[in-house]
């Protein structure tokens, strides 16, 4: 769409919004897929599916001949997953706000579903990224909710700098993760206000969250508005991880992301080694571009 949110020079298009919602979607319709059939070892589709949608959701169905939740869209699976609440919560031990994310993300669908020709606010798009962050965050889709935590980011940091900054909602803590480890869920919660860091020699620098799928398997995307620092085709790739000279050998990809075709890096069990070593999960890593083909990640500060 040609509608855009422009924010003090950085720009966040309804395009990426909607790119946003579709990969939400994604990661809803993959997480129903493991979970529903587990929860009815009989006619799951019939019980968990076709009995919990609307009068027309249902004529959609039978009218699609639709016979997988890949065909179902974002409302229909939002609505599974609010009319299943009960059973789905207590298998995953959700906390109650998870339902208000589910919500939500009902309200924000219907919002972006029907979009006119006004402009959209910096801070409901910010509440609205949010949502979507912590929604995807409940559903285990930890690599998602980083992404669009890079984008809230970038909603924020030009929100501040602008006459009405967008503030995150005061009365929503982070979101307890309910298969946490015991020595995480003591720790401190709190996490640090989304910005950009201060680059220590003038280069491009991010902030990286450290999701759950970063922090096992020793990879991460490169945020769309970085991707220009990377070199343009796949191969070889050095990390150098911290502030002195050690690297490994690492290799970026632009195929593994093909809605962007923004870089993922990777550096495997060396990388997911290091992170796990000198990080917590969910805590941030600094990304600093020296080269095309050079990165250097270290601690905040």
């Amino acid at each position: 769409m040609s509608n855009a949110s422009r924010l003090d020079g950085q720009r966040v298009t309804d395009h990426e919004i909607l790119l946003v919602l579709r990969e939400s979607t994604q990661s809803l319709c993959a997480f129903l897929e493991k979970a529903l059939p587990a929860l009815d070892s009989g006619d799951w589709w019939r019980s968990r599916v076709l009995n919990r949608l609307t009068p027309q959701q249902v004529d959609n169905v039978q009218r699609r001949r639709i016979s997988s939740l890949t065909g179902l869209d974002m409302a229909a699976l939002l609505r599974i997953l609010d009319q299943n609440w009960n059973d789905l919560s207590h298998a995953q031990r959700w906390p109650r706000e998870v339902r208000n994310y589910v919500k939500e993300a009902q309200a924000l669908r219907n919002r972006w579903a029907h979009l006119g020709s006004e402009s959209r606010d910096a801070e409901d798009i910010y509440r609205d990224l949010d949502t979507l962050q912590r929604l995807v965050q409940a559903l285990d889709d930890d690599e998602r909710a980083a992404d669009i935590g890079q984008i809230k980011r970038r909603v924020l940091v030009a929100g501040l700098a602008g006459d009405a900054p967008p503030q995150p909602e005061p009365a929503r803590p982070p979101r307890p993760t309910a298969t946490a480890r015991p020595e995480e869920q003591t720790g401190d919660t709190r996490r640090p206000t989304p910005a950009s860091p201060r680059p220590s020699s003038g280069r491009p620098v991010f902030l990286l969250e450290l999701g759950k799928t970063y922090y096992t398997k020793g990879f991460f995307n490169v945020s769309v508005d970085y991707e220009r620092y990377v070199q343009t085709r796949d191969g070889e790739i050095t990390l150098i991880l911290g502030d002195g000279d050690r690297s490994i050998r690492g290799h970026s990809s632009r195929k593994a992301n093909p809605g962007t075709g923004a870089p993922r890096i990777f550096g495997r069990a060396a990388l997911r080694d290091w992170f796990q070593q000198n990080f917590r999960l969910s805590e941030r890593v600094e990304v600093h571009f020296e080269a095309p083909d050079r990165i250097r990640l270290r601690r905040p500060g």
